[in-house]
Protein backbone atom coordinates (compact mmCIF):
# COMPACT_ATOMS: atom_id res chain seq x y z
CA UNK A 1 0.00 0.00 0.00
CA UNK A 2 1.33 3.06 -1.01
CA UNK A 3 1.28 6.23 1.13
CA UNK A 4 0.46 9.73 -0.03
CA UNK A 5 0.54 13.15 1.96
CA UNK A 6 -1.46 15.04 -0.31
CA UNK A 7 -5.34 14.19 1.76
CA UNK A 8 -3.39 15.37 4.83
CA UNK A 9 -1.46 18.02 3.68
CA UNK A 10 -5.06 19.15 2.34
CA UNK A 11 -6.69 18.05 5.72
CA UNK A 12 -4.34 20.49 7.46
CA UNK A 13 -4.48 23.49 5.39
CA UNK A 14 -8.35 22.97 5.95
CA UNK A 15 -8.30 23.38 9.55
CA UNK A 16 -6.06 26.36 9.58
CA UNK A 17 -8.35 28.16 7.08
CA UNK A 18 -11.20 27.00 9.13
CA UNK A 19 -10.13 28.13 12.33
CA UNK A 20 -9.02 31.55 10.28
CA UNK A 21 -12.39 31.87 9.05
CA UNK A 22 -13.17 31.39 12.57
CA UNK A 23 -11.46 33.69 13.88
CA UNK A 24 -12.39 36.33 11.36
CA UNK A 25 -16.37 35.61 11.96
CA UNK A 26 -15.85 35.11 15.93
CA UNK A 27 -18.24 38.06 16.61
CA UNK A 28 -21.35 36.47 15.22
CA UNK A 29 -20.94 33.08 16.18
CA UNK A 30 -23.96 31.58 15.42
CA UNK A 31 -23.08 31.86 11.84
CA UNK A 32 -19.15 31.56 12.07
CA UNK A 33 -19.18 27.31 11.96
CA UNK A 34 -21.35 26.78 8.99
CA UNK A 35 -19.65 30.09 7.11
CA UNK A 36 -16.43 28.26 7.92
CA UNK A 37 -17.53 24.80 6.77
CA UNK A 38 -19.04 25.87 3.79
CA UNK A 39 -15.99 28.60 2.77
CA UNK A 40 -13.49 25.12 3.75
CA UNK A 41 -15.41 22.91 1.40
CA UNK A 42 -15.53 25.70 -1.46
CA UNK A 43 -11.58 26.62 -0.74
CA UNK A 44 -10.77 22.72 -1.57
CA UNK A 45 -12.90 21.79 -4.29
CA UNK A 46 -15.08 19.79 -2.25
CA UNK A 47 -18.54 21.22 -3.06
CA UNK A 48 -19.25 18.32 -6.03
CA UNK A 49 -22.83 20.14 -7.09
CA UNK A 50 -24.40 23.29 -7.17
CA UNK A 51 -27.61 21.28 -5.64
CA UNK A 52 -25.22 21.77 -2.35
CA UNK A 53 -26.65 25.18 -1.73
CA UNK A 54 -29.84 23.63 -0.70
CA UNK A 55 -28.31 21.54 1.72
CA UNK A 56 -29.17 24.20 4.40
CA UNK A 57 -32.96 23.83 3.89
CA UNK A 58 -32.66 19.81 3.99
CA UNK A 59 -30.57 20.57 7.28
CA UNK A 60 -33.39 22.77 8.30
CA UNK A 61 -36.07 20.26 7.71
CA UNK A 62 -34.26 17.42 9.17
CA UNK A 63 -34.06 19.75 12.24
CA UNK A 64 -37.50 20.66 12.38
CA UNK A 65 -38.77 16.71 11.59
CA UNK A 66 -36.25 15.62 14.90
CA UNK A 67 -37.10 18.32 16.67
CA UNK A 68 -40.90 17.87 16.51
CA UNK A 69 -39.87 14.28 17.20
CA UNK A 70 -37.78 15.04 20.31
CA UNK A 71 -40.87 17.39 21.70
CA UNK A 72 -43.36 14.71 21.32
CA UNK A 73 -41.54 12.27 23.46
CA UNK A 74 -40.53 14.85 25.99
CA UNK A 75 -44.52 15.61 26.18
CA UNK A 76 -44.45 11.91 27.40
CA UNK A 77 -41.74 11.54 30.21
CA UNK A 78 -41.58 12.50 33.43
CA UNK A 79 -38.18 13.22 34.34
CA UNK A 80 -35.22 13.75 32.84
CA UNK A 81 -34.21 10.42 33.69
CA UNK A 82 -36.92 8.62 31.62
CA UNK A 83 -34.94 9.96 28.73
CA UNK A 84 -32.01 7.11 29.19
CA UNK A 85 -34.33 4.88 27.55
CA UNK A 86 -35.37 6.84 24.24
CA UNK A 87 -31.89 7.26 23.81
CA UNK A 88 -30.06 4.53 24.50
CA UNK A 89 -32.99 2.07 22.38
CA UNK A 90 -34.24 4.94 20.01
CA UNK A 91 -31.82 7.43 19.03
CA UNK A 92 -28.08 5.55 19.45
CA UNK A 93 -29.47 2.64 16.48
CA UNK A 94 -30.94 5.30 14.59
CA UNK A 95 -27.92 6.96 14.54
CA UNK A 96 -25.43 4.04 13.50
CA UNK A 97 -27.58 2.44 11.40
CA UNK A 98 -29.19 5.17 9.02
CA UNK A 99 -26.73 4.98 6.39
CA UNK A 100 -24.06 7.82 7.96
CA UNK A 101 -21.24 5.42 8.46
CA UNK A 102 -21.86 2.20 5.86
CA UNK A 103 -23.97 2.50 2.97
CA UNK A 104 -27.24 0.26 3.20
CA UNK A 105 -26.39 -2.03 1.06
CA UNK A 106 -23.63 -3.34 3.17
CA UNK A 107 -26.62 -4.86 5.48
CA UNK A 108 -29.07 -7.77 4.54
CA UNK A 109 -32.25 -7.14 2.62
CA UNK A 110 -34.87 -7.23 5.80
CA UNK A 111 -32.02 -5.06 7.73
CA UNK A 112 -32.20 -2.43 4.52
CA UNK A 113 -36.12 -2.74 4.96
CA UNK A 114 -35.71 -1.42 8.70
CA UNK A 115 -33.08 1.08 7.77
CA UNK A 116 -35.28 2.43 5.24
CA UNK A 117 -38.44 2.71 7.80
CA UNK A 118 -35.81 5.55 9.59
CA UNK A 119 -36.36 9.02 9.23
CA UNK A 120 -32.46 9.39 9.71
CA UNK A 121 -31.84 7.20 6.72
CA UNK A 122 -34.10 10.01 4.75
CA UNK A 123 -32.23 13.26 5.75
CA UNK A 124 -28.57 11.58 5.22
CA UNK A 125 -29.83 10.34 1.55
CA UNK A 126 -31.48 13.70 0.86
CA UNK A 127 -27.68 15.68 2.46
CA UNK A 128 -25.76 12.93 0.44
CA UNK A 129 -27.72 13.37 -2.79
CA UNK A 130 -27.22 17.18 -2.81
CA UNK A 131 -23.87 17.34 -1.78
CA UNK A 132 -22.70 14.73 -4.53
CA UNK A 133 -25.05 16.05 -7.16
CA UNK A 134 -26.67 12.00 -7.97
CA UNK A 135 -30.28 13.68 -7.86
CA UNK A 136 -33.13 11.34 -8.26
CA UNK A 137 -36.81 11.47 -8.37
CA UNK A 138 -36.36 9.11 -5.15
CA UNK A 139 -35.59 12.35 -3.22
CA UNK A 140 -39.14 13.64 -3.64
CA UNK A 141 -40.11 10.32 -1.55
CA UNK A 142 -37.25 11.65 1.12
CA UNK A 143 -38.66 14.76 1.66
CA UNK A 144 -42.32 13.69 1.69
CA UNK A 145 -41.31 11.42 4.33
CA UNK A 146 -39.52 14.09 6.28
CA UNK A 147 -42.31 16.27 6.19
CA UNK A 148 -45.15 13.94 7.38
CA UNK A 149 -42.85 12.52 9.98
CA UNK A 150 -42.22 16.28 11.34
CA UNK A 151 -46.20 16.92 11.06
CA UNK A 152 -47.23 13.85 12.78
CA UNK A 153 -44.86 14.01 15.47
CA UNK A 154 -45.97 17.86 15.77
CA UNK A 155 -49.38 17.09 16.25
CA UNK A 156 -48.28 14.34 18.70
CA UNK A 157 -46.57 17.11 20.68
CA UNK A 158 -49.38 19.74 20.38
CA UNK A 159 -52.17 17.38 21.04
CA UNK A 160 -50.31 15.70 24.54
CA UNK A 161 -48.86 19.38 25.73
CA UNK A 162 -51.91 21.26 25.36
CA UNK A 163 -53.77 18.35 27.14
CA UNK A 164 -51.20 18.68 30.25
CA UNK A 165 -52.13 21.98 29.97
CA UNK A 166 -55.49 22.30 29.89
CA UNK A 167 -55.41 19.30 33.27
Amino acid sequence: MEFHIIPYLIVILAAVAGAFVYWFFGRYPKWSNPVCLGLGLLAFGLILSPWAVFVPAAAVLLGAAFSAAGLATTAYLRTVQDFDLPMGLVVMPMFLFSGTFFPVSFYPVPIQVLMEAIPLFHGVTLVRALTTGVIEPRLAWDVLYLVVFFAICFFIAMRQIERKLIK
